[in-house]
């Protein structure tokens, strides 16, 4: 598989996005959201743990409906 121009644009608009997150959660959902533009699939998600404030943030791409994880 050979990449195109678009392709590595692509690549670099996600790793740019994803270098202007500003904290745990918008890396989560930027990452999710980079993942699921570059990737054909029905849905992409980023966990990460974020040990400085004792929690682990999860975003999915796209967003879960309102109501659907309850």
């Amino acid at each position: 598989m050979q990449l195109e121009a678009q392709d590595y644009a692509a690549i670099l608009d996600v790793l740019e996005s994803v270098a202007g997150s500003h904290d745990t959660r918008d890396y989560a959902a930027r990452v999710s959201a980079g993942l699921y533009r570059l990737f054909p699939c029905q849905g992409a998600s980023c966990t990460e743990i974020d040990v400085a404030g004792r929690r682990v943030v999860s975003e999915p791409a796209p967003p879960f409906p309102s109501g659907w994880i309850a």
